[in-house]
C-alpha cells in the first residue's frame, strides 16, 4: 500500500475527532490564564534555563526519576548517542551493530526494547509496529535529561518508562550553539543550535543536525538529517504552552552483516573492513518521522507543586526497506503508520501523600503492505501516589487501565522505601503488568503457541533494592526475578539458511532472574567506579543464553582546573566485559530483533581511552577506542568497530 492510499484511508477513518479534542483543550485553558500577574523582571531570566520562575519545566515527572544522565554529564564525556550514555548503567545491556546509524537496541533487566516505553517530554515516541527505538533517532544535543522510571505505567513499559526531557529554554540574549564531531570512517556529525525570546515571554528555538559516514564494510553508508523546532510561551506566572515539531530522516545501507561462513571457506578474516564478504551488498533503509506536539502545564489549584500538564501529539512515519538483489524480503519491508493522542495528567502534592494521575488516548492506524491498513484506538487511566508515612517509611502504589480495541486490562503493583538515616536506604517492590502486542506481532505469518493462543504477555516481578552512600563511597545493587506467561520471542525458524524463516513463539512461561550493582568512590580527584550484571533466563525447566550471564563495567576518571581557571579537564578510560552467549541477532527486512540460533558470540573485553578539556566556552572531546584491537561482536554476525580516534568540540556562543 502507498503512502498516498494510506493518507486517504486514515483520512476517512480518523475524521478530525481528536483535531477537534486538540483545539478545545487549548481554547478552555487559555482564558483561564489570560489574567496574570506581571511578568517577571528581565534579569530573573537566566540564559540556558529549563525553568521559568514559577512553573517547573515541561515534560518532567518527578526530580526522584533522574538517571543521573543529564547535558552536563553528556558535555563531559564522549557521548553521540542515548546508547553510549547507558553502555556502562548496570542493569542496561547496549546491542551494538558497529555502525553509526545502525538500530541498535538497548535492553534493561534482560527485556529488549519492547519492554520500554520511551517518552520524549512525556508523549508517547515508541513505535507501534515494532515497539522499537532506534537511539540515534534522539540527538543527544537536544536532551536536557533521562528520566528512567522502573514502574510499569506507560503503554509497552514492563521493564519501565524511559522519559528524555529535552531543553526548555527563557533567555533575552541570543544563544548560539554548535558541535562537531569526527570519527572512525569519515563519520562527520554537525549541531547547530539557536535560541532567543522573540517578545519578553514568547521563546524560539530551532536544532539541525546532520551526520554522514563512509562505508566500513561493503554497504554500510550513513546520512542523516534531523529538524527540531519549538515555540514556548510564558502566557502567565501560571500558565505555559508549547508548540514543538522534531522532524528527521535518514538513509542507511543494510548489509545483514558478514557472510561468516563464505568469509573463513575462502581463508579471509572476518573483521576485516577489505576481506569480510556481506552477506548483502544493495540493501538499503530509507526512513522519514515527524512529531508534532502540542504542551501546556498549568497552576489550576493553588499549591504550586501540583501543576496540571497536557500532551496533545501526532506522528506520522514511513519506512522503506529494498534490496534489488531479491535475496531478502518481508512484509515488513515498507510500512507507514500516524499517532494520535492526548496525554492529561495532574500532579498531586497533599501533605503526606504525594504523586500523580493521568489519562491517555491514541488512535494508531498503520499500513502494514500485505497485511493492509490495520487501526487500533488506545485508552488508558494511569496513576502512581506514595505516602510520606514517617522518616523512614514511605509505601507507594501504581496502576495502570488500559483498554486496546475490545481487550482491557489492569497492571497494578506496589513498593516501599525504607530508610535508615542518611546513609542506607532499602525499596522493594510486586507489580503485576500486561504487554499488548505490536502491531508486527499481531500480524505475523508464522506462530508457534506451545500453550494457549493469546499473545498478552503477563509479567510478574519481585525485586528488592540497597543504596550505601557513606562519605566518598556510593554503592547500589538491585535483585528482581521476573515471570511472564505468554512471553513473546522471535526466533529463527530455519537457522542452518543463510536467511532463515523467523517463528513468532508463544512461550507458556519464561523466568528472568538478575542481580545488579555498581560502586563509586571519589579520592581527591579521582573518581572509580565499577558495575556487575548477573542474568539468568530459563525457559521452563530449560536455561537460555540470549542474554550474557555476566556483564562487567569499570570507569576511572581524573578530573582538574589547571592555568589558574582556564583548563579544566577530564581524563580516564573505561572498559567492559562481557561473556559468552547466544544473544539476539538483528534481520533488516523484518525491522526486529530475534533470537540468534546455534551461533555463539564468545566473550570479549573491551577499553577505551577518552579526554575532555574546558577551555572558555568549548568543550573539546578526544576519545581512542578500543585501542587493543579487540575483535568482537555483541550482534552476531555484526563486527564491532576496532581500533579508532574521534574528536569533538561544543562550543556556546553569546551574543
Amino acid at each position: 500500500m502507498t503512502p498516498s492510499t494510506l493518507d486517504a484511508h486514515i483520512a476517512g477513518l480518523l475524521g478530525r475527532r481528536l483535531r477537534h479534542v486538540f483545539l478545545v483543550s487549548v481554547l478552555l485553558l487559555i482564558p483561564l490564564f489570560t489574567k496574570a500577574q506581571d511578568p517577571a523582571p528581565a534579569d530573573t531570566m537566566a540564559v540556558d534555563s529549563v525553568k521559568n520562575p514559577v512553573i517547573c519545566g515541561l515534560g518532567m515527572f518527578n526530580p526522584a526519576d533522574s538517571s543521573g544522565l543529564n547535558y552536563e554529564a553528556f558535555l563531559w564525556s564522549d557521548t553521540r548517542s542515548m546508547g553510549d550514555s547507558f553502555k556502562l548503567m548496570p542493569g542496561f545491556f547496549l546491542r551494538d551493530l558497529g555502525g553509526i546509524g545502525q538500530p541498535d537496541q538497548l535492553s534493561f533487566m534482560g527485556l529488549d526494547s519492547r519492554g520500554i516505553a520511551f517518552l520524549l517530554d512525556g508523549r508517547p515516541l515508541r513505535n507501534p509496529v515494532t515497539g522499537f527505538l532506534n537511539v540515534y533517532e534522539i540527538p543527544i544535543e537536544g536532551v536536557d535529561h533521562l528520566d528512567f522510571r522502573p514502574v510499569e505505567l506507560f503503554a509497552g513499559g514492563t521493564a519501565g518508562t524511559m522519559n528524555i526531557v529535552t531543553r526548555h529554554f527563557s533567555t533575552i540574549r541570543p544563544v548560539t550553539k554548535i558541535r562537531f564531531s569526527q570519527g572512525p570512517y569519515e563519520h562527520l556529525m554537525t549541531d547547530v543550535f539557536y535560541t532567543q525570546n522573540v517578545v519578553r515571554d514568547l521563546n524560539f528555538q530551532i536544532g539541525l543536525q546532520r551526520q554522514v559516514r563512509e562505508n566500513r564494510f561493503v554497504n554500510t553508508s550513513y546520512d542523516s538529517w534531523n529538524v527540531r523546532t519549538r515555540v514556548r510561551f510564558n502566557m502567565s506566572d501560571r500558565f505555559n504552552v508549547s508548540l514543538t515539531d522534531f522532524y528527521r530522516s535518514w538513509t542507511v545501507g543494510m548489509n545483514s552483516g558478514i557472510d561468516i561462513d563464505s568469509t573463513t571457506r575462502l581463508g579471509l578474516n572476518q573483521f576485516s573492513d577489505a576481506e569480510a564478504i556481506v552477506l548483502s551488498d544493495r540493501a538499503s533503509e530509507e526512513r522519514t518521522q515527524r512529531d508534532v506536539t502540542l504542551s501546556a502545564i498549568a497552576l489550576l489549584l493553588a499549591d504550586t507543586a501540583s501543576p496540571t500538564q497536557m500532551n496533545a501529539y501526532f506522528t506520522k512515519a514511513e519506512r522503506d526497506y529494498r534490496d534489488p538483489s531479491g535475496l531478502t524480503s518481508s512484509p515488513f519491508d515498507r510500512y507507514a503508520y500516524e499517532l494520535h493522542g492526548v496525554v492529561l495528567q495532574q500532579t498531586i502534592a497533599l501533605g503526606p501523600i504525594g504523586g500523580f494521575a493521568g489519562l491517555q488516548v491514541e488512535r494508531r492506524i498503520a499500513g502494514l503492505g500485505p497485511a493492509g491498513v490495520r487501526s487500533l484506538t488506545m485508552t488508558a487511566w494511569y496513576s502512581d501516589f506514595s505516602l510520606h508515612v514517617s522518616e523512614f517509611l514511605r509505601p507507594s502504589v501504581f496502576a495502570r487501565g488500559e483498554r486496546v480495541g475490545a481487550s482491557g486490562h489492569l497492571t497494578w503493583g506496589m513498593h516501599a522505601d525504607v530508610i535508615l538515616g542518611s546513609s542506607l536506604a532499602f525499596n522493594g517492590g510486586y507489580s503485576r503488568v500486561t504487554r499488548f502486542p505490536t502491531l508486527q506481532e499481531l500480524n505475523w505469518m508464522l506462530y508457534r503457541f506451545q500453550g494457549p493462543p493469546d499473545l498478552l504477555e503477563q509479567h510478574e516481578k519481585i525485586h528488592l533494592s540497597l543504596k550505601v552512600h557513606e562519605g566518598p563511597l556510593t554503592l547500589e545493587a538491585t535483585g528482581s526475578e521476573r515471570r511472564i506467561e505468554n512471553a513473546l520471542l522471535f526466533r529463527t525458524y530455519t537457522p542452518s539458511q543463510r536467511f532463515p524463516d523467523i517463528v513468532l513463539d508463544v512461550l507458556p512461561e519464561l523466568q528472568i532472574r538478575q542481580l545488579f550493582g555498581s560502586l563509586a568512590l571519589m579520592l581527591w580527584r579521582i573518581e572509580l567506579k565499577g558495575g556487575v550484571m548477573w542474568t539468568e533466563t530459563k525457559e521452563g525447566a530449560a536455561y537460555t543464553s540470549f542474554h550474557p550471564r555476566f556483564v562487567l563495567t569499570g570507569e576511572l576518571t581524573y578530573r582538574d582546573v589547571l592555568f589558574d581557571g582556564a583548563l579544566e579537564m577530564q581524563v580516564g578510560l573505561q572498559s567492559r566485559f562481557v561473556t559468552r552467549h547466544t544473544g539476539l541477532r538483528f534481520f533488516p527486512s523484518h525491522d526486529l530483533y530475534a533470537e540468534n540460533s546455534g551461533r555463539l558470540i564468545r566473550t570479549f573485553s573491551t577499553m577505551d581511552l577518552f579526554g575532555v578539556f574546558h577551555v572558555g566556552d568549548a568543550f573539546i572531546s578526544i576519545a581512542w577506542e578500543n585501542p587493543l584491537d579487540r575483535k568482537y561482536m555483541t550482534v552476531y554476525p555484526y563486527p564491532a568497530i576496532g581500533r579508532n580516534v574521534k574528536v569533538g568540540i561544543n562550543w556556546v556562543f553569546l551574543d
